[in-house]
């Protein structure tokens, strides 16, 4: 994926992002940081989730799937630590990703039933 892109539209989603998708995905999506991302192959998982997809988020990620252990877990405190001291000294918060799972069917019968999402960028 080019790494200019600030709109990416899946077919599936991103592992830990409105579903159990794909890992690698969610690692493409992770070092891209785009502003949007719009899947929608799991219907149950239908809605909209706001990350900042920093080095924090990216050492959480990498334990929650199972990728990182504890020297990740460490290097995650001192991410944490670091990002406080520039809260502190007043650089802000870097953009966030906006997840969509834009699926609009849904149930047993994959009926179609969710409403769709608007999101202004």
């Amino acid at each position: 994926l080019p790494e200019t892109s600030d709109i990416i539209v899946t077919h599936g989603p991103p592992k830990l992002y409105l579903d159990p998708g794909c890992p690698y995905l969610r690692e493409e999506i992770s070092r891209i940081r785009p502003r949007l991302h719009v899947f929608g192959h799991i219907h149950i998982a239908h809605g909209r989730e706001d990350v900042v997809l920093d080095a924090v988020r990216q050492a959480h990620d990498q334990v929650q799937i199972g990728w990182g252990g504890w020297g990740t877990i460490a290097w995650m405190a001192i991410m944490m630590a670091a990002a406080r001291v520039k809260r502190v000294l007043g650089d802000g918060i870097t953009g966030t990703t906006t997840f969509v799972n834009a699926s609009a069917v849904g149930g047993p019968q994959n009926e179609l039933k969710n409403n769709a999402i608007v999101v202004e960028i």
